[in-house]
């Protein structure tokens, strides 16, 4: 059995995804088997894939498109064979130290769930690219000391393609069971909570955004509904596994995330133009926990919201706070503990 599993998903990338296989064969570790599951694609995607004749490349032609929670699904529960896994996006590619890296992480630490390392972005509209690392991240954290910095510290920002998993864990995890759109991040999330996170400072990994990036054609009222069914999943999961914390955590936990929410609804009201969507996201967020509204800032940031002209102007701060949950609108942490 190969010691990692390379999960690759796709659909449409044919354009891209060649030099995604040539950065997998690039690796210095040579134990692994890549799996791509096609969602049916009808570009070039099957003769590009034909080109590497590897014999650790399988190539999973589904007959219909499936969507990608199950197509990834699918391959990680019944079809992967490894002891580790990774998701690698088939625009990203990796340098040939990502894998033996990831790997020894794990390898000196079995309490170690995953490992995700800093990377690069690149903006291919702009033709940029910058490195994203995180200097002051530990190399090792407890999974708790991770789920405070993600709500209530300076956050993390994970590339998808940068994280290397336990596969074992991440079925117990029950790994992207959740039709969400954050279903990655909620399994780093359950990850955490079984074990300890490990981080590499070097930038192994190159993440490619573009305008047709899944992240940029779902509709922003959607991702944050489903952001809050995610999250309700990972409490769920913890307090199966009997690993919640106390509950005035949880509620704080629960009340950050919600106030992020209103804090990019008035983004919802300048991508769409119109406030049902913005209504949308509102509803979720009074449905999940009435008790939020109670609090001023919250009243306030939801009349902002609807109050959020569209227009060019108004796009210019849509990614002002990229990648930094906090900004000045926080809630104080003891308000938080009593909202939910």
């Amino acid at each position: 059995m190969p010691t990692c599993s390379i999960l690759l998903p796709t659909y449409q990338a044919g354009a891209f995804i060649g030099r995604a296989i040539e950065g997998v064969l690039a690796q210095q570790e040579t134990d692994w088997e890549l799996l791509i599951g096609d969602n049916a694609s009808q570009d070039e995607t099957a003769r590009v894939v034909s080109r590497f004749q590897d014999p650790r490349v399988r190539y999973l032609r589904r007959p219909h498109n499936v969507g990608y929670v199950r197509n990834v699904r699918q391959m990680l529960a019944e079809e992967a064979r490894g002891e580790y896994a990774v998701i690698l996006c088939a625009d990203d590619w990796w340098e040939a130290a990502y894998l033996h890296t990831a790997l020894a992480v794990c390898a000196q630490d079995p309490t170690v769930g995953w490992v995700h390392t800093a990377f690069r972005f690149q903006d291919d509209a702009a033709q940029t690219a910058r490195a994203h690392v995180m200097t002051d991240c530990p190399r090792v954290m407890e999974g708790r000391a991770f789920h405070e910095r993600f709500f209530f510290g300076g956050g993390m920002l994970v590339a998808l393609s940068s994280v290397l998993f336990r596969r074992d864990w991440a079925l117990q995890a029950e790994a992207f069971q959740q039709e969400v759109f954050h279903t990655d991040t909620a399994l780093w999330l359950k990850l955490a909570c079984l074990g300890r996170v490990g981080y590499c400072p070097a930038p192994l990994v190159t993440y490619r955004w573009r305008s047709d990036n899944l992240s940029n054609t779902t509709a922003r009222a959607r991702r944050l509904e489903e952001w809050i069914d995610a999250l309700t999943g990972v409490l769920a999961f913890a307090r199966r596994q009997g690993l919640a914390s106390n509950p005035a955590w949880e509620r704080a936990v629960m009340a950050r995330t919600l106030t992020w929410c209103l804090k990019d609804a008035p983004n919802v009201k300048i991508a769409s133009g119109s406030n049902r969507e913005v209504a949308r996201v509102v509803r979720k967020v009074y449905r999940t926990a009435p008790r939020v509204f109670l609090h001023p800032g919250v009243l306030t940031r939801v009349a902002l919201a609807f109050s959020a002209p569209p227009g060019p102007l108004a796009m210019l701060r849509r990614w002002r706070n990229y990648g930094r949950p906090s900004d000045s609108f926080q809630l104080p942490l003891d308000h938080l503990a009593s909202t939910t």
